[in-house]
């Protein structure tokens, strides 16, 4: 009995909507015994059941009528329900426009990304994509597009993975495929430096003045924006070597001492060059004292060697007598002691640059 009440009133329908070409006020309430409201040629007045499409399997070519006779196309703007899986677009309400089935979808309202802004401190892909929600759920085509506004900065692929390349700032933007909505991120890379390294953690230095300066490399290479690269560098003994802010070592006398460096954005990165500064005598500028005369047996002087530069590494002196019988001179403390009348030639001799010497002429006067 139901089938056939419901057969009766579909066919009540379709004759009223048939007719209506014909009968210009015509107009049909179902669910209520009131007349249409205002503007309705149907009205369907009622809270618990639905309106119920024609079940038609379309062609997986849109562009084919499938209904109608002999070929005549559906009237534009006709309503059906696909069951065909098979459509690229699935199963769903389509619509005809005049040359196509077009699937009837809820379109997108917003598209919301879960940060408004955010920070990366390392170059290359990031481990998670951005968050984004298109909204409102019952949206069936949910797809965006990514698109960076500075790539050279930080580029991001189709399912919102960025990657970093170099310090600076850039925004992010996913656009909704379908209604062209959009929302964007403001993205800020600032690369911390993970490693420290000097160009050489030795370095000898035969002269006084200023070295060549030393090179610190903060990697990433190359990716590290110079409000990140700067570095503090200092002495362990400025006595010997001191540094300036960019690396350079200055030699102020001889011995051993360590250069330091570490990052200021991060001070646990820390290198360190030993330095040694060997400075070899070039040469004795003279013997004191001037006049060497002694008069009595056993008398002594003590003689002293001056050699270039001042702050030579060795400074030692060897010396010697030519003629030990008149007068002789301690190897090691340049003490001239008199034996007898005569004249000897003392020399010294440089224990670091045995190519450089000196002497002196000693007179023994003993009455």
């Amino acid at each position: 009995m139901n089938r056939y009440k419901n057969f009766m009133v579909t066919l009540l329908l379709v004759g009223q909507i048939a007719l209506c070409p014909y009968v210009a006020n015509a107009q049909v309430s179902i669910g209520s015994g009131a007349a249409p409201r205002q503007g309705a040629m149907l009205d369907l007045n009622t809270t618990s059941m639905g309106l119920v499409l024609p079940n038609i399997s379309l062609s997986s070519d849109l562009t084919k009528y499938v209904l109608g006779e002999g070929g005549t196309a559906p009237a534009n703007g006709m309503l059906v329900y696909n069951s065909n899986a098979g459509v690229a677009d699935g199963k769903g309400v389509y619509v005809w426009s005049g040359t196509a089935w077009k699937k009837v979808t809820v379109l997108p309202s917003s598209v919301e990304l879960s940060l408004s802004e955010i920070q990366y401190t390392k170059v290359g892909q990031q481990p998670n994509p951005l968050g984004m929600v298109v909204k409102p759920d019952q949206v069936v085509n949910k797809n965006v597009t990514w698109s960076s506004s500075v790539p050279s900065v930080a580029t991001v692929d189709a399912d919102g993975y960025v990657t970093t390349l170099t310090n600076g700032n850039t925004t992010i933007t996913a656009t909704t495929v379908v209604g062209a909505k959009t929302s964007s991120i403001s993205v800020t890379v600032k690369i911390v430096p993970v490693s420290l390294s000097l160009n050489t953690n030795s370095a000898t230095y035969t002269t006084i003045g200023d070295q060549t300066p030393l090179i610190a490399t903060l990697t990433p290479v190359g990716k590290v924006h110079p409000s990140n690269a700067t570095v503090s560098w200092w002495s362990s003994n400025p006595e010997i070597v001191t540094v300036d802010a960019n690396g350079k070592p200055t030699t102020v006398n001889s011995g051993q001492a360590y250069i330091y460096v570490a990052s200021d954005v991060n001070g646990s990165l820390k290198d360190s060059c030993e330095v040694t500064v060997n400075i070899p005598v070039t040469g004795i500028s003279s013997i004191t004292p001037g006049t060497a005369i002694l008069t009595a047996a056993n008398e002594s002087l003590i003689l002293k060697a001056n050699v270039v530069p001042a702050g030579a590494t060795d400074q030692a002196i060897v010396w010697s007598s030519n003629n030990a019988s008149v007068a002789s001179v301690d190897a090691d403390t340049g003490v001239v002691t008199a034996h007898t009348t005569g004249t000897v030639t003392i020399t010294a001799k440089a224990h670091g640059n045995t190519a450089q010497t000196a002497t002196r002429s000693v007179t023994v006067n003993i009455p």
